[in-house]
C-alpha cells in the first residue's frame, strides 16, 4: 500500500464565521425550545426532579470515592 496524499481543506474565513454563527443560533433555538417544553411538562416540578437526580448522583459518587480512597 502506497502513500496516500490527502487534500487540505481550505475554507474561506468569512464562510467559516457564518457557519459558526449559524450553529450557535441553532443551539440557542434548541435551548429555548428545551426550556419552553420543560416548563410545559411540569414547571418548577420538573426542575426540582432534575436537581434531586443530580444530588443523588453526586451523593453516590461521593460515597464511592470515599470508600475507594479511604482504604
Amino acid at each position: 500500500m502506497g502513500r496516500v496524499d490527502y487534500l487540505a481543506m481550505k475554507t474561506d474565513p468569512v464562510a467559516a464565521n457564518e457557519l459558526m454563527n449559524s450553529d450557535i443560533n441553532e443551539l440557542k433555538i434548541a435551548a429555548q425550545r428545551l426550556i419552553r417544553d420543560a416548563t410545559k411538562l411540569g414547571g418548577i416540578g420538573f426542575g426540582t426532579t432534575v436537581l434531586k437526580w443530580l444530588a443523588s448522583c453526586a451523593a453516590i459518587f461521593r460515597d464511592v470515592e470515599t470508600r475507594k480512597w479511604g482504604k
